[in-house]
């Protein structure tokens, strides 16, 4: 289990440098990073098996001007590993850029599920990487959260935090009622 926690966590560099280098007014394209990220996945873990998607929802267009692109595949111990990235439909012109990716485990093998959200909006970015346990806490706890407190500690600014580049800067006191939905883990951050 440990190297699938750490597969996952191997993209928060890449994903740290794609952000940090770019000032809050440049575009940023998401699409290379998850292609890294799902050639990580693969070339670890074997050949990818496609995940059933609906047509209308591999790609779909806005009535605002924006596209959305959903992939989705199940590999090795992986049931359904799916990214969402929406962007505006000129790819060069600014506006809001999401990337949505979530890996869900079958239960069998006693893992976490992985989540990311990437948003680039005009003012800034806003990350959320966590790993939250599937079901029982208490056993989850004792395997996966020493690892990602050590990752946690790795990757996250303290609040107040400012000087240290190679963190990630803190996104800021999350909203009560989002706590639930989140592990004490979870990396957060903003970048403006």
């Amino acid at each position: 289990m440990k190297h699938i926690l750490v597969l996952f966590c191997l993209s928060i560099p890449t994903l740290f440098a794609l952000v940090s280098t770019r000032s809050a007014s440049r575009i940023v394209d998401y699409r290379p990073f998850l292609d890294r990220c799902i050639d990580r996945i693969t070339s670890t873990l074997g050949t990818s098996k496609p995940y059933p998607i609906p047509d209308d929802l591999r790609i779909a267009h806005s009535s605002s001007g924006s596209i959305t692109e959903t992939i989705a595949f199940s590999v090795g111990p992986l049931r359904q590993v799916r990214a969402c990235i929406i962007r505006p439909e000129q790819d060069k012109s600014p506006g809001v850029r999401v990337l949505n990716f979530v890996a869900f485990p079958f239960p069998e093998f006693d893992l976490p599920v992985f989540g990311a959200d990437l948003v680039s909006l005009p003012g800034g970015h806003l990350i959320m990487i966590d790993l939250h346990p599937m079901m029982n806490l208490d056993h989850h706890a004792a395997l996966v959260y020493p690892l990602l407190t050590s990752i946690h500690a790795k990757y996250q600014s303290k609040p107040g935090q400012k000087d240290d580049t190679s963190k990630l800067p803190w996104g800021g006191d999350l909203p009560q009622e989002a706590l639930p939905f989140f592990s004490s883990c979870a990396l957060w951050s903003r970048y403006e």
